[in-house]
């Protein structure tokens, strides 16, 4: 897994210390000020494989499977984002998206494609509107933290059980 940021602007760029952060047995997103950057977690998978299916793969028979589960926690429309880049498209699919705070919940995405793919997990603090702002809420609170990510039935085989999250030093 890798994290980093980005700043939305472009121009700016950001420190990926103010990025995603092993937290106990979890990941959360570093605090900070910063409204115009996305905090993102990435996670490349080298390929699917599932010998018990035929090539053609269907939502009620996928490949595989990434299942995650994660909460957020925001003053105002912080935004969650799933996302996929794969090798033969250009631009990152929006797989799934959550706004606002989220309670601690489950989703599971079916594989359709046997290829390589990067998934990403995008985390945007909240723009906040002028009245927001005047009543001096702070967006340093907003977070978003991933407890499981679960993917099946990659090239690479996987582990048969969780393993804890890397110290702070050894996550990149």
């Amino acid at each position: 897994m890798k994290a980093y940021c980005r700043s939305i602007e472009g121009a700016l760029d950001c420190d990926s210390s103010d990025s995603w952060l092993p937290v106990g047995n979890a990941v959360k997103t570093a605090h900070g000020r910063r409204a115009s950057v996305y905090l993102v977690l990435s996670l490349q998978v080298k390929g699917f494989r599932n010998p018990f299916l035929a090539t053609s793969f269907t939502v009620n028979r996928p490949i595989g499977w990434v299942t995650f589960v994660f909460q957020t926690s925001c003053v105002g429309d912080c935004g969650f984002y799933f996302l996929e880049r794969p090798r033969s498209v250009s631009r990152p699919i929006i797989l799934a998206e959550w706004n606002g705070t989220v309670s601690r919940r489950s989703y599971n995405f079916p594989v359709l494609r046997s290829s390589a793919t990067v998934f990403e997990w995008v985390f945007i603090r909240s723009q906040l509107t002028d009245s927001q702002f005047y009543r001096m809420e702070d967006i340093a609170l907003d977070e978003a933290t991933i407890f499981l990510i679960n993917v099946t039935n990659t090239v690479d085989g996987g582990a048969s059980t969780c393993s804890s999250c890397a110290r702070d030093d050894e996550f990149e």
